[in-house]
């Protein structure tokens, strides 16, 4: 899927199309302070079949860092 960040939400139909990525809503520092859920905005539009307006969001987290599988740790 190309994550970059953790965590980055996907909202997948039951199709497999991706219907929504990004941010899970606009403040990760204080989920109770969010304005706009944006995952759980577009699930309930998912659920009641209307369109999604916003089906991406900008991700913030964690940067992942990769390496080989190959690799071992010590």
């Amino acid at each position: 899927f190309g994550v970059s960040v953790t965590p980055e939400a996907f909202l997948i139909d039951r199709s497999g199309i991706v219907r929504y990525r990004g941010a899970i809503d606009d403040n990760p520092e204080n989920p109770q302070a969010a304005e706009n859920l944006y995952l759980q905005t577009a699930l309930d539009r998912l659920l009641q079949n209307q369109s999604i307006e916003t089906s991406t969001t900008p991700a913030v987290g964690c940067p992942l860092l990769w390496r080989n599988s190959t690799e071992t740790t010590g």
